[in-house]
């Protein structure tokens, strides 16, 4: 998918590298996750890949095409939810944009809201909903407007601790019936690997990676997980390769 990429940026006539020889591959309904310290580049890649950008070099392509712009879902940090617009309406931006008939379009998104436990709240207004209602609202918008590839970008980093893990149970549970493939972008080292079937850690900038880890445990998975002997020596590793030496603190 992405083959020895290179981005940087052009600040007051010098150069600034910000990612240098990014090679990963995602795998159909993969689950992946990247983790690294602040200004390493993470959401940088994650605009790559969508195609908001073009690499300065390398290869990029999505499903052995370089035409990424529409055809993958990207979720960011914040929800971005149109206040004038009721939750299933904000779901169907992106299918009304294609051109899709508000009806049908309202339809996809009813179905998704069913098992996204968003039912009786079609018409409320993003200010009626709890912080994890409105991310799961975010997330169907994104689930409808993508092909075979989402990406999230720290999507439960504003949540208090306790809605953050609930969305990450939720989303243990519900990501695979989606029949996609996922990239995360996260500062909790403990997300990463409850959630991620894979786990890439990127250098200070500019970023590389500097570790690839396979997480061996199966799904589906629990948050005891997290209490497992196995689960804090992978926490170790992933904390070590960012220079953090050790199991204190999950997040960076």
């Amino acid at each position: 998918m992405l083959d020895d990429v290179s981005h940087g940026y052009r600040l007051g006539g010098r150069y600034l590298p910000v990612l240098e020889a990014i090679t990963l591959t995602l795998p159909r309904s993969g689950f992946a996750a990247i983790i690294g310290p602040s200004g390493s580049g993470k959401s940088t890649l994650l605009g790559l890949i969508a195609g908001l950008e073009e690499p300065v070099a390398g290869c990029l392509q999505l499903g052995g095409s370089s035409e990424r712009l529409g055809h993958v879902g990207y979720m960011p940090q914040r929800d971005l939810l149109h206040p004038w617009r009721n939750a299933l309406d904000n779901a169907t931006v992106a299918l009304e944009v294609r051109g899709m008939a508000r009806t049908m379009a309202r339809a996809e998104a009813r179905a998704l809201f069913t098992s996204f436990g968003l039912d009786g709240f079609e018409r409320a207004r993003p200010h009626e909903l709890s912080g994890g209602m409105r991310q799961r609202v975010a997330l169907a918008r994104t689930v409808l407007a993508s092909g075979e590839l989402i990406l999230l970008d720290e999507p439960f980093g504003a949540l208090d601790a306790l809605t953050r893990a609930r969305m990450q149970d939720w989303l243990l549970e519900t990501w695979p019936h989606l029949g996609r493939a996922g990239l995360l972008v996260t500062h909790d080292v403990e997300e990463a690997l409850l959630l991620a079937d894979e786990v890439y850690v990127l250098s200070a900038r500019p970023g590389r990676i500097v570790l690839h880890l396979r997480v061996p445990f199966g799904r589906p998975r629990a948050r005891a997980l997290i209490a497992a002997p196995a689960f804090g020596r992978l926490k170790v590793q992933l904390l070590e390769a960012l220079g953090l030496g050790g199991p204190e603190g999950g997040a960076l």
